[in-house]
């Protein structure tokens, strides 16, 4: 896509600027952190830039579901890489899909056209001006996988490529918050020292809740001012209301005239699945109650 604008009476060409969006997981695949990120890429392009996402070649939760090596959807260039994912059934599975999928994004990244800066580019989506302005592409970078973040700075150094940062979640607060390392072990303090690093390089930081910004800032105050809170908003425009009576699902699975609570998602270790359990086992003896558990996930067995 090529256009010309006059600016003091010289003619200038234009390139429309680059997103790249990194992602282990994205949209056919039903994870949430992939179809919040198609949303937002799909919005970008709306606004008048080339959007392209590297992404995982084979299912997150299901490795045996392949999608096309190459696709473009709403107008987002998806470029799935290959040997990017085995399961979930073990770390050392995931770690090994995770290292060969970055590898690659740094590969690819480094040397995409549209990333760097110098020259001219078309306006930003967020200028009014009609003449386009000197700039660079971006980089939007979020926690899946965990490290993806090394990929972006990687980037960056090479490319001088802005990083927007998108948290789904926290590492290693997680990991420490469920036992699985002690606060001041090598790992955790290894991660934190990365997180450090990437909060101080990024020029925009999105968090999904105020308590997530507050665990950020108590790691580096001093990006304050570029972070963002942006809650996970609902895909509605996929939602299809359907009358109880004519439900499908609720006929194939008995539960008509049944008060459903569902848990639909990922069923991590640290999900809050042990409150509905409770809850549910409070409710047992009640017939007219159905507890409905859909997804998978570590903390599901």
């Amino acid at each position: 896509m090529r256009a010309r604008c006059q600016r003091g009476g010289v003619s200038n060409q234009t390139s429309v600027r680059t997103l790249l969006v990194i992602s282990q997981t994205y949209v056919p695949d039903p994870v949430a952190v992939g179809q919040h990120m198609h949303e937002a890429a799909a919005e970008m392009v709306q606004r008048g830039w080339r959007v392209v996402v590297l992404t995982s070649g084979r299912g997150y939760e299901d490795p045996s579901i392949k999608y096309p090596a190459r696709e473009t959807r709403d107008g987002v260039q998806i470029i799935r890489l290959p040997l990017s994912s085995f399961g979930k059934r073990s770390l050392a599975v995931r770690l090994l899909g995770q290292f060969i999928f970055l590898a690659q994004v740094i590969l690819r990244g480094v040397f995409m056209r549209g990333l760097g800066g110098g020259g001219t580019h078309r306006r930003d989506a967020y200028a009014t001006e009609a003449c386009p302005t000197p700039g660079r592409g971006a980089i939007l970078v979020s926690t899946s996988p965990p490290m993806a973040s090394i990929a972006a700075l990687v980037i960056r150094f090479f490319r001088g490529t802005p990083i927007k940062f998108w948290l789904m979640d926290l590492n290693p607060d997680q990991a420490v918050a469920l036992g699985k390392f002690k606060p001041h072990a090598l790992p955790v303090r290894m991660f934190d020292w990365l997180n450090r690093r990437l909060y101080g390089a990024a020029s925009d930081i999105i968090v999904l809740d105020r308590f997530m910004k507050e665990r950020v800032l108590a790691k580096r105050a001093d990006v304050a001012s570029r972070i963002t809170v942006l809650p996970p908003w609902p895909h509605e425009q996929h939602l299809e209301p359907v009358p109880h009576e004519q439900n499908p699902f609720r006929k194939k699975h008995g539960l008509e005239g049944k008060l459903v609570f569902m848990y639909s998602g990922n069923m991590s270790v640290a999900s809050p699945l042990t409150t509905i359990l409770q809850a549910a086992l409070k409710v047992r003896d009640d017939p007219r109650i159905f507890f409905l558990f859909i997804g998978g996930g570590l903390g599901k067995h």
